[in-house]
């Protein structure tokens, strides 16, 4: 049966049209969906039926257009500011157009290293506009159509590389090969505030003198006669009747000096020995010496020598109060001689031991912060050697600048990395206070090179080249084959290159970390299946942020923020189960996160400055400098205590407490922002998911969280300096 269909049941509908969306049509002339641009293009829409949505990367920019009824334009210097360099998305209505900026040199990805002199390298150069030229060492390199090298090189510390692309932009890159010696790794500067906290460790050594024993080299103390009176008397024990008070003060005088001041209160000596007077038998000379106070003070120069950091005592003076003896049957006339013997003699044995302990408690305090030890990570060694390169004070603080190398003891990977990034950048300016100015004990300067060789010292032991374990539970549904909760799952991580990072100037306590080519393998064991089976395999590139915080044992440690980034370069669905692209990409992100934590950790080799067991309490983390080349943390010294094994993270168990802990979600469209709060100005915070893991305490008050819409158990701990092993926790449900 035909049916015929008259014009006017088509009016109704234009006009519901009209009013319910305006019938907006609109075409995007420029930019060019695909296009690759050397420079932010002109704009240019066309629309009918009212104004059209404008955004572009996130950013409603209809403002910065010229409108006419029908059409829209803007210059790049309008819009140059939103654009970025790389992928760009312009969004017109429900029309999408992805354009792309080349306004970077070709990336160059190194496959494969065979060690030797010359050293082979293959790899390939990748760039939306195509390549033109790379150099690497001064030696031209061949680019061959599919945009893939082989090279043959000589060795050498350093290999920097040079790439220009088709439209002109250029870039070089500068690695440094395994092991190489890093200039001004680190530096440290401990406040005069830093210095007072330490103080206790001098006090300490000085309490724990054996005066007796420095007494006994000088016995007898006194064995002489006047007019036909004579004695011998030796110190048996000597004692301090309390606990010495001790003052360090880094001087202002940037030459290096620190006055040091010690009071010793009660010193107290019993005695034996014997007494004639006019010839009569001896008898005995049991007793006492006291005195009320020995008070030393002195100035001493610290310095680095050949890379040995060395402190002298150069000025010491003393003084005694209130010295007294109670000698049975001393005569009168030998109590002024005895103590003319016996004031210089205990002023001279106390400067002596004073000049030699208080320089080597100072540079006990100095040489805590180098540091060279060998590093497990998952049984893999790493060593690290730090060597102080300079000392110096100034602004009433100490300033210790460090060399240092991080290298794998032994390769472990298949294909050990070429080098790590370096960039020849000089210490910047090592500050004594926040960036807000508020005064700090501790200031750690950590350059972005020993960051990346930290990173491959990891890779080259293997530490990169790991597997995940888990079971099918929270993986995503494939259609027509579920993937089951008692699914066993397997990912095999194999890595062609190290990770690189990079400090973000932009957010304080940032890091950027990034490993390009790395393989992928899922393999899956259902029930009823003998073994492990390839599910697929995939070649991917990544890149996550992380906080950055301290261990309590010194070592930096991390989390992940959010989600990372994966980016899918290739995959191989020979598997046994046929799935779609689409669902791979699915599972690689929801194990995404476990491979950048991984990657990650490995971080966990840098260690910060620690100082005769005091950690660090970050206050505050940032790049130090714009270019994100050094990394600083500032904060106080914490006694680092036995409990600190148990020391208290959180549970789901509420813990109240004096900081007035506070938080709060603020969800956005993927996710939601976490806010913490006390009401101290200083404090770590730590959170964690449902049972998840915590993170690092870190002094950021909000975290970015990659969540999906539900009910989340959300726990959130807070520690000051002084309930830095008692921390306050919170817990809550919270909807999303």
């Amino acid at each position: 049966m035909s049916r015929s269909f008259s014009a006017s049941y088509l009016w109704p509908f234009l006009m519901l049209c009209f009013f319910l969306t305006g019938c907006k049509q609109a075409e995007v002339i420029s930019p060019v969906d695909g296009q690759v641009y050397a420079d932010t293009p002109s704009f240019e829409v066309t629309f009918s039926g009212g104004t059209p949505t404008l955004v572009l990367n996130g950013t409603d920019v209809l403002d910065r257009f010229t409108l006419t009824e029908t059409n829209a334009t803007a210059s790049a210097a309008e819009l140059n500011d939103v654009i970025l360099a790389g992928d760009n998305l312009f969004k017109v209505n429900e029309i999408e157009v992805n354009f792309y900026v080349d306004r970077i040199a070709p990336e160059v990805h190194v496959t494969a290293v065979t060690e030797g002199n010359p050293l082979l390298i293959e790899g390939y150069v990748a760039d939306r506009s195509g390549s033109a030229q790379l150099v690497i060492n001064s030696n031209s390199i061949v680019i061959d159509a599919s945009n893939r090298f082989s090279a043959s090189i000589p060795d050498s510390t350093f290999i920097e590389i040079y790439t220009v692309d088709n439209l002109g932009n250029s870039g070089d890159i500068t690695l440094a090969r395994p092991g190489t010696l890093m200039q001004e790794a680190a530096a440290a500067r401990v406040t005069q505030s830093g210095v007072n906290s330490l103080i206790n460790a001098i006090a300490d050594a000085v309490t724990a003198l054996d005066i007796g024993a420095l007494l006994a080299p000088a016995n007898p103390i006194f064995d002489d006669c006047f007019f036909g009176a004579c004695a011998t008397i030796s110190a048996v024990t000597a004692t301090l009747g309390d606990t010495p008070v001790v003052d360090l003060d880094v001087l202002p005088t940037n030459d290096n000096r620190f006055a040091f001041v010690a009071d010793l209160p009660q010193v107290n000596a019993t005695t034996d020995g014997t007494i004639r007077v006019l010839g009569v038998f001896p008898v005995p000379a049991d007793g006492s010496v006291f005195l009320s106070n020995l008070h030393v003070e002195g100035v001493g120069v610290v310095d680095v020598d050949s890379g040995e950091i060395t402190v002298e005592a150069i000025e010491v003076d003393s003084e005694i109060t209130g010295l007294d003896l109670n000698i049975n049957a001393l005569p009168d006339v030998l109590v002024d001689l005895v103590l003319g013997i016996l004031g210089p003699m205990i002023e001279n044995i106390f400067e002596n031991e004073l000049s030699d302990r208080v320089p080597t408690v100072v540079k006990s305090i100095l040489d805590a912060i180098p540091t060279d030890l060998v590093l497990s990570l998952n049984g893999r060694l790493i060593d690290v050697n730090t060597t102080p390169s300079y000392l110096q004070t100034d602004n009433q603080s100490i300033l210790l600048g460090l060399d240092g190398v991080i290298q794998a003891e032994s390769l472990g990977a298949d294909i050990p990395g070429l080098g790590s990034t370096f960039v020849d950048a000089p210490m910047p300016t090592v500050p004594s206070t926040t960036r807000t100015g508020d005064s700090v004990e501790l200031v750690a300067v950590i350059s972005s090179n020993v960051l990346n060789q930290a990173l491959l010292a990891a890779h080259n032991s293997g530490f990169t080249a790991f597997e995940i374990t888990t079971t099918g539970d929270g993986l995503p549904v494939a259609n027509g084959d579920d993937v089951v909760d008692t699914d066993l799952i397997r990912v095999l991580i194999s890595p062609k290159s190290p990770p690189v990072g990079q400090l973000s100037s932009q957010g304080a306590g940032v890091l950027g970390i990034g490993m390009q080519d790395f393989n992928a393998e899922l393999l899956m064991k259902r029930v009823g299946w003998d073994d492990y089976r390839l599910i697929f395999g995939a070649e991917l590139n990544f890149d996550a942020n992380v906080d950055v915080g301290v261990s309590e044992d010194n070592f930096l440690n991390v989390s992940v923020i959010g989600a990372p980034n994966i980016e899918v370069l290739s995959v191989d669905d020979s598997g046994v189960i046929n799935w779609s692209e689409a669902f791979i990409q699915d599972v690689i992100d929801n194990l995404g996160p476990n491979i950048a934590e991984t990657i990650a950790s490995s971080l966990g080799s840098v260690p910060v400055p620690n100082i005769l067991g005091y950690t660090l309490f970050v206050r505050e983390i940032s790049a130090t400098d714009t270019a994100g080349n050094y990394l600083t943390l500032a904060g106080d010294l914490v006694k680092v205590e036995e409990q600190a094994e148990t020391l208290v993270t959180a549970n789901t168990v509420n813990s109240k407490g004096s900081l007035g802990l506070a938080f709060h979600m603020t969800p956005y469209v993927g996710g939601a922002i976490l806010n913490m709060s006390v009401a101290s100005d200083s404090a770590q915070f730590q959170y964690r998911i449902g049972s998840g893991d915590f993170s690092v305490w870190s002094p950021n008050t909000t975290a970015e969280l990659d969540l999906d819409s539900g009910s989340y158990l959300v726990t959130v701990c807070a520690r000051t300096v002084e309930t830095y092993y008692n921390p306050e926790c919170r817990s809550g449900n919270i909807s999303l």
